[in-house]
């Protein structure tokens, strides 16, 4: 038995410009969802249950959206996710797991001949550019309850950032190209840290 309840999707209408957000961002928009999940498993007949599981999400707990005075569109989400199964099988487990994500994001696009304010002077752009920040932090907890044990077995909690920057050009319909930096760290239950950084730069012409 599978059933899904509530599920509420709330988007906060004039409240941005209620607590200031206009100020720093033109036309944003909050929001929240959430939802509950539960189901029933049963073994053979409904009447020998084998285990149940709920989870609850919040995807997002809190976002906003908008552009900010300068032109680029910036989106940021906190989201949040838990969820508790219970097995009956071989005696009583309860297996927990929680993941809480943070993204944000900054676009911006320039398109030739497009005139920007920098420093104080106007600048005609004389190719398309667009570029792009991405940054996400996500951290997973969670192990196994089994019986009356205290401990948690096989617990996990791991955390991972990442941060992105995408940028392409268009010098002309002849020479166009991208630049992609990256960084992510990995941290694992047991303390070790994983680390990497990318680079990729790719320029195509035509004749």
């Amino acid at each position: 038995r599978d059933w899904r309840f509530p599920d509420l999707d709330v988007q906060y209408g004039r409240v941005a410009n209620v607590i200031g957000l206009t100020r720093i961002l033109d036309g944003p928009q909050l929001r929240t969802a959430y939802a509950r999940s539960y189901s029933v498993d049963y073994q053979n007949s409904r009447s020998l249950r084998s285990g149940n599981s709920r989870s609850d999400d919040y995807r997002p707990l809190f976002s906003v959206r908008g552009r900010l005075k300068n032109g680029a569109d910036a989106d940021l989400r906190f989201e949040r996710r838990s969820s508790v199964r219970e097995s009956f099988q071989q005696g009583s487990s309860v297996a927990k797991d929680q993941t809480t994500n943070v993204n944000f994001s900054l676009s911006r696009s320039y398109s030739q001949g497009q005139k920007v304010n920098l420093l104080g002077k106007s600048k005609t752009v004389k190719t398309s550019v667009n570029l792009q920040l991405t940054t996400v932090y996500e951290r997973q907890k969670g192990g196994i309850k089994i019986g009356n044990e205290e401990n948690l077995a096989n617990p996990v909690d791991r955390t991972r950032l990442s941060m992105n920057g995408t940028g392409s050009y268009g010098f002309s319909t002849n020479v166009t190209g991208d630049l992609a930096l990256g960084f992510s760290q990995f941290r694992e239950t047991n303390g070790i840290v994983r680390r990497s950084i990318r680079i990729e730069l790719r320029g195509q012409f035509r004749f």
